[in-house]
């Protein structure tokens, strides 16, 4: 299961970058729930949960909630539909699994981060970055969130094309990860990129549901 190749252990793990943060944050939510209580929620905003998924408001009827064995989202509905932080503090400690979204990236497949990025929970036990593939071999201003700030740390202008080399020299420059996970491997081979990064690497599709620890 991917959540034994990404050695995702109890406790708080954090999921920034672009390229399918909030896909990988529900396909390891499934896994888990075999193994114990799931927590879903984000430190910025993510997508509204789906019709049907179960979301709480206040740390009573999360507990609540957790008991039934299904995962749970918590947090508020902001103006613009999307989930936001809740708004009681403590909640990184009611579950045995905490999944995190910790960033933003527009829907984009790479991005480079803001001063104020990624805004990281405390105890966070792991912090998984993802990168969307798709995103090597098109112009920076096209693929990056943050594109200024991407151009900057890879030493390219906006227009220029974005190679695995720019990518891992954005990931290097920042540091903010205990691990990669490389998406959209089925779309642009990953292998070059993986080579380059000096940190644990995995490779796949959530589309596909295929990956592979590579280093």
């Amino acid at each position: 299961m991917l959540c034994d190749v990404l050695e995702i252990q109890k406790g708080v793990t954090a999921v920034i970058g672009s390229g399918g943060k909030t896909s990988l944050i529900c396909h390891l939510a499934q896994e888990l729930q075999t193994r114990g209580s799931v927590l879903i929620c984000t430190t910025t905003k993510m997508w509204r949960p789906a019709e049907g998924e179960c979301l709480c408001h206040t740390k009573e009827e999360t507990i609540a909630a957790l008991k039934t064995g299904k995962t749970v989202y918590i947090g508020e509905i902001n103006q613009q539909n999307k989930l936001i932080p809740p708004a009681f503090d403590g909640w990184w400690l009611l579950a045995d699994f905490v999944l995190v979204e910790a960033d933003g990236a527009a829907g984009l497949p790479l991005k480079a981060h803001a001063p104020h990025e990624p805004v990281l929970p405390e105890n966070c036990a792991k912090v998984i970055c993802v990168v969307g593939a798709s995103g090597i071999a098109k112009p920076i201003e096209a693929v990056a969130h943050r594109p200024d700030r991407f151009a900057a740390l890879c030493g390219k202008k906006v227009t220029d094309t974005v190679e695995d080399r720019d990518v891992a020299t954005v990931l290097s420059a920042e540091k903010y990860h205990d691990c990669v996970f490389i998406n959209q491997a089925d779309i642009v081979p990953a292998d070059t990129l993986a080579a380059l990064i000096p940190c644990p690497v995995v490779t796949g599709s959530l589309r596909s549901a295929r990956w592979q620890k590579v280093k």
